[in-house]
């Protein structure tokens, strides 16, 4: 059996400062956040499933450096023709970057990452009856 996961993290400003504690981003040094943990959690079961472990993981509702546009489908990783990341803890490591360079803005809008994925899909249909094509993990609150 074959899954094609995706992540979706939600970086809308209704989330919280990042550097308070009641931020679901808070960034505390001995503790995953709430995202993290969810991200692991469903991760680390979904990984087993994907034979090559690189993982497509899009931002929402954040501005971007350096102009500081609104984008609703921007890669964690800032690589914007390869947005894949290794494993779970790639993900993790360009979701924490990602905290450190965009600013959490809005509106929460995440149908242009579930476009991404439906693209990709199209694309990239399964060719064997156990590929269970795409699985998309958006994370908002």
């Amino acid at each position: 059996t074959q899954i094609h996961f995706t992540v979706a993290i939600d970086f809308t400003a209704s989330n919280g400062n990042p550097s308070q504690s009641t931020s679901l981003h808070y960034m505390n040094p001995y503790q995953m956040n709430a995202y993290a943990m969810a991200l692991k959690a469903v991760g680390e079961i979904i990984q087993d499933y994907d034979s090559d472990k690189m993982f497509p993981a899009l931002g929402f509702g954040a501005k971007l450096p350096p102009d500081g546009r609104v984008s609703h489908e921007f890669p964690l990783n800032g690589n914007v023709e390869n947005p894949y990341c290794n494993g779970i803890e790639g993900i993790l490591e360009a979701y924490h970057q990602s905290l450190k360079t965009v600013q959490l803005y809005g509106p929460t809008n995440f149908a242009p990452v579930v476009n991404h994925v439906a693209r990709c899909e199209h694309k990239n249909p399964p060719v064997k009856k156990s590929e269970h094509g795409y699985f998309f993990f958006g994370t908002s609150v």
